[in-house]
């Protein structure tokens, strides 16, 4: 089913507002033989971001969050083996702000990343998984 978004997310006049409207977690598990990375862009209210994470080691987990009323996010995860030539493992668009968890496993010459629910990486609260326009989770 797809819902309007303006009916979940009530149009704000200023920035703040969109800034002090708590946060989406994104978190990844590296369960994979090298160390990787993750860059998340995104845009707030018109104004556009880059977050890029330090390098996760093996068998570690790094999170981070983004502001709630973030749109055209896009995830991608990197295998950081080689600093100067890291290669990419994984891209996701996301059209809104959520809560996400994602695995990486393998070595460097087969590797997989997938989504997965992030009650199974020790996180509680709401997760929306498999949305498609617009999640309005309690």
């Amino acid at each position: 089913m797809f819902t309007n978004v303006n009916a979940c997310y009530k149009q704000m006049p200023y920035m703040n507002n969109y800034l002090n409207s708590g946060g989406s977690q994104f978190k990844i598990l590296n369960n994979s033989s090298f160390p990787i990375l993750f860059k998340l862009s995104y845009s707030v209210g018109g104004v556009f971001n880059d977050f890029t994470s330090p390098n996760i080691a093996p068998n570690s987990i790094y999170s981070t969050e983004i502001p709630a009323k973030s749109i055209s996010i896009t995830l991608t995860i990197f295998d950081n083996s080689d600093p100067s030539n890291t290669i990419l493992l994984y891209t996701i668009p996301l059209f809104f702000a959520r809560n996400a968890c994602y695995r990486v496993s393998g070595t460097s010459s087969s590797s997989t990343c997938s989504e997965v629910p992030c009650s199974s990486l020790g996180s509680s609260g709401n997760t929306c998984n498999n949305c498609c326009c617009c999640c309005c989770c309690k």
